[in-house]
């Protein structure tokens, strides 16, 4: 597994050096920010025809323990700007289609602000799914506020491995690595 993930990543670098490197297609939009520019990056490769089945990008700033307002709003902004961005460009390049975006986070938050005008970490938050192939909608069971753990946790509604079983069969055709954990209509 490791050779080949070797393999794969020396293949990759291969493309996007003979692809992207001296006369890259350029990729025009509004990005901006960390993540932004992570996205342009992959919008580049994605229409100078880097075959990579997974680009990752990341993003800080929503561990907000205090004075959680302005940065959190700060984070949700710089967020909307890149995907919505990203969006434009894949669909002027003809391949919005065949683009999933999946978000996630090693942690949610708690309900309840703290003394310090933040939230700690909880053990539920949100996950999206953007793309042209995926079917709008909100999936999933409204967190119930008034049923919260012992420790003051939203409970979690959907397992994050129904997500991602979903998206290995019906995204990469692939089976499930847990089945049983249930199907989404997302995509």
């Amino acid at each position: 597994h490791i050779t080949n993930t070797q393999n794969q990543l020396h293949n990759i670098g291969k493309q996007i050096s003979a692809k992207v490197g001296m006369n890259p297609r350029p990729v025009s939009g509004r990005f901006s920010g960390e993540l932004g520019r992570g996205l342009q990056a992959v919008a580049q490769m994605i229409l100078n025809g880097v075959d990579a089945p997974v680009y990752k990008v990341t993003q800080e700033g929503f561990d907000t323990h205090s004075s959680q307002a302005t940065p959190h709003g700060n984070a949700l902004y710089q967020l909307a700007n890149g995907i919505s961005s990203f969006a434009q460009v894949m669909q002027r390049g003809g391949v919005w289609d065949k683009v999933l975006i999946v978000t996630y986070s090693e942690f949610g938050r708690r309900a309840k602000e703290n003394k310090g005008q933040g939230t700690d970490h909880g053990t539920a938050g949100a996950q999206m799914v953007f793309g042209g192939s995926v079917r709008r909608g909100i999936y999933g069971t409204h967190p119930n506020l008034a049923g919260l753990d012992g420790n003051g946790n939203v409970r979690h509604t959907t397992d994050f491995r129904s997500i991602y079983g979903t998206i290995a069969q019906r995204w990469w055709h692939q089976p499930s690595p847990w089945s049983g954990k249930g199907q989404h209509p997302f995509v």
